[in-house]
């Protein structure tokens, strides 16, 4: 049997790994268990993971690890602001958030994989439409 590369198989654990703490709070927040859905503990670690993700698919997506520590110094540094108090509730923690997102998918334009980097960055789009508050209320009711 043929295995996979070894970065593909570090993206697949690298999504596992957050999958557990980002459905928790996913099925937290539709059940109401936040008196605010946006500033609370568990959307930090949420996003926290989504971080430490960023770090690892930097590193599977380059195989640079140069790269992946450019990754690291930035996502720590966002880490460190999403738990700060003084960013709590602020309505722009997803910049950051972004910002990682266009640092690990940047190697596959820079190769000019160009059709997985835009089907990334649209996948993302779409699944980003639910949390803009405006099409939250009029497409789910949240």
């Amino acid at each position: 049997m043929n295995w996979p590369h070894p970065l593909v198989i570090l993206l697949l654990l690298g999504t596992v790994s957050h999958l557990p703490v980002s459905f928790t709070y996913h099925m937290s927040v539709a059940f109401s268990r936040y008196e605010d859905r946006l500033d609370n503990d568990m959307r930090r670690l949420d996003q926290s993971m989504q971080h430490v993700l960023g770090t690892v698919f930097a590193y599977a997506l380059s195989g640079s690890m140069f790269y992946m520590f450019i990754n690291l110094v930035y996502n720590v540094y966002a880490i460190i602001l999403l738990w700060d108090a003084s960013t709590s509730n602020d309505g722009r923690r997803w910049v950051p958030v972004m910002i990682s997102v266009c640092m690990y998918n940047a190697p596959m334009a820079w190769r000019q994989d160009y059709e997985n980097f835009v089907i990334a960055f649209l996948s993302m789009g779409l699944g980003g439409m639910s949390f803009i508050p405006v099409l939250n209320k009029k497409l789910f009711s949240g």
